[in-house]
């Protein structure tokens, strides 16, 4: 029988962050130079809403580290306060989906985004 291993992310470093005062500033960036035609996804947990992006694990550097420790790099995540879910926001000519996350590692990075936010204007 084959042996099967899970591992968990252990760690998430992020390289660069960017807090939206509201959530309406955050969905104007993230369709900026958007096509309406192409679709828009964002990701939301624990009353925060949130897109990041991370550094590919093909490089060698980054792959290692993933695979050794389970670390993985942002190279930026951005993110404003969404207490309530919903599944779609429409923004002008844009609609914009919302993927409830159950990932636990990023549910982790939404708690740590939120606790960022307290205080934030």
């Amino acid at each position: 029988m084959s042996e099967i291993e899970f591992k968990e992310i252990k760690k998430i470093v992020v390289l660069e962050e960017v807090r939206y005062s509201s959530e309406e500033e955050f969905y104007g960036v993230v369709i900026e130079g958007v096509s309406p035609d192409f679709p828009v996804i964002v990701l939301w947990a624990e009353g925060v809403i949130f897109r990041h992006i991370p550094i590919p694990t093909d490089l060698e550097e980054f792959a290692k580290r993933y695979a050794d420790e389970g670390v993985i790099y942002w190279s930026n995540v951005m993110y404003a306060k969404k207490e309530k879910y919903e599944k779609e926001k429409s923004v002008g000519m844009h609609t914009i989906r919302i993927v409830k996350t159950t990932t636990p590692a990023l549910i982790d990075a939404a708690k740590a985004l939120k606790k960022r936010l307290e205080g934030f204007k």
